[in-house]
C-alpha cells in the first residue's frame, strides 16, 4: 500500500532543501548584507548559474519559440513575485504581512481550477486547507492578530499582487511540464529567473548597491553560500519533478511546508548549542506550532 504519492513525496523533499537553504542564508547572508532584493538578485542570477551543470547530462533540448516564451514567462512571474515581496516587506510591518505569503499556494489554487481544470474532493481541499493554515501559523509569532490587523495600503496590495504573481508562475510551469520535460522546464524557467534578475540589475539605483555588495562582501565559510545555492536549487528541480506528476494545487500546498521544516532545523540547531542559529520560542507559540505541526501532517495525509 502506498502511504504517500510520488509526487507530494517529491514536493515535500523541495521543502526540505528549500528550508536548509533558507537556514544557511539566514546565518551566513541575510546577516551580513543589508538589502534582501540583493540576496535575492544574487541568488536568481546564481542559481541559473548552478543549472547550467545540466547541460552535461543532454537532457537540455532548445524547446520551441512558443515554448521558450512560456518558459520564460514563468520564470519572470517568479522572480517578480519575489522581489515584489522584498519591497512588501520593506515598506510594511513584516510581522503582519507574514500572514500573506501562503497566499500563493491559494491563488495557485484557484487560477489551476480556472485554467487547468483541476478539481478535486472535499477531503483534498480540506487537506490543502489544513496544510496551508498549518504553515501560516508556523511561520507567524500571533497568527490572529497578524491576520486581522492588516490593512489594504501599498505594501497589502504589493504583496498582495506578489503572491498572485508567484502563484500564476506555477501554474504556467505545470502547463509547460505537459508540453515538455521536466528537465527542459526547469531549465528554461531557470532563465526566465535569471534573465529578470539581469533587468532589474540595468537600473542604477538598483545595481549600484548590488555590485558594492559583490566588491565588499567578506565571509569566513564561502562553501556555505555554495550549499544554500544547491539546496535551493535542488528543492526548485524536485519541485518540478513534482509538478510533472501531479496537480499543481496539491503541489503547491505541499511545498508550502517549507516554515515547518525551517522551525525544525532551527529547533535542530538550538539544540546543539550553534548560537548563530538560536531561536527563542515561549511555550505559548511553541504550543501553536506543534499543534500547526499537526494539522499539516494530517493535511498531507488528506492529499495522498
Amino acid at each position: 500500500m502506498v502511504l504517500i504519492s510520488d509526487f507530494i513525496l517529491f514536493a515535500i523533499l523541495a521543502s526540505v532543501f528549500w528550508a536548509v537553504s533558507l537556514v544557511i542564508k539566514k546565518d551566513v547572508i541575510s546577516n551580513r548584507i543589508d538589502s534582501s532584493v540583493t540576496v535575492a538578485l544574487i541568488a536568481g542570477v546564481t542559481s541559473f548559474l548552478v543549472s547550467l551543470s545540466l547541460l552535461l547530462t543532454g537532457n537540455i533540448a532548445f524547446p520551441s519559440l512558443y515554448l521558450f516564451g512560456v518558459l520564460v514567462f514563468s520564470g519572470v512571474l517568479y522572480m517578480g513575485g519575489v522581489l515584489g515581496l522584498f519591497e512588501a516587506m520593506k515598506i510594511g510591518e513584516v510581522s503582519r504581512l507574514s500572514s500573506m505569503t501562503k497566499l500563493s499556494s491559494v491563488f495557485t489554487l484557484v487560477l489551476a481550477t480556472i485554467f487547468l481544470n483541476e478539481y478535486f474532493t472535499l477531503q483534498k481541499y480540506a487537506g490543502i486547507t489544513m496544510i496551508i493554515g498549518g504553515a501560516v501559523m508556523v511561520s507567524s509569532e500571533d497568527f490572529g492578530r497578524e491576520f486581522f490587523d492588516l490593512k489594504a495600503n501599498r505594501a497589502f496590495w504589493t504583496m498582495f499582487v506578489s503572491m498572485f504573481s508567484i502563484g500564476a508562475s506555477w501554474v504556467v510551469m505545470k502547463y509547460a511540464t505537459e508540453l515538455s520535460s521536466y528537465w527542459n522546464v526547469f531549465f528554461w524557467s531557470r532563465l526566465g529567473v535569471a534573465m529578470t534578475a539581469l533587468l532589474v540589475l540595468l537600473y542604477p539605483p538598483v545595481r549600484s548597491p548590488v555590485f558594492g555588495v559583490i566588491r565588499n562582501f567578506r565571509v569566513k565559510r564561502p562553501d556555505f553560500i555554495a550549499v544554500a545555492e544547491v539546496a535551493n536549487t535542488s528543492g526548485v528541480f524536485l519541485n518540478t519533478l513534482a509538478l510533472s506528476l501531479g496537480p499543481v494545487s496539491l503541489v503547491a500546498a505541499a511545498s508550502s511546508t517549507t516554515p515547518l521544516f525551517v522551525l525544525s532545523i532551527v529547533i535542530l540547531l538550538t539544540l546543539i548549542k550553534k548560537k548563530s542559529f538560536r531561536d527563542d520560542i515561549g511555550r505559548k507559540p511553541f504550543l501553536m506550532k506543534i499543534s500547526a505541526a499537526t494539522m499539516v501532517v494530517i493535511g498531507i495525509y488528506l492529499i495522498s
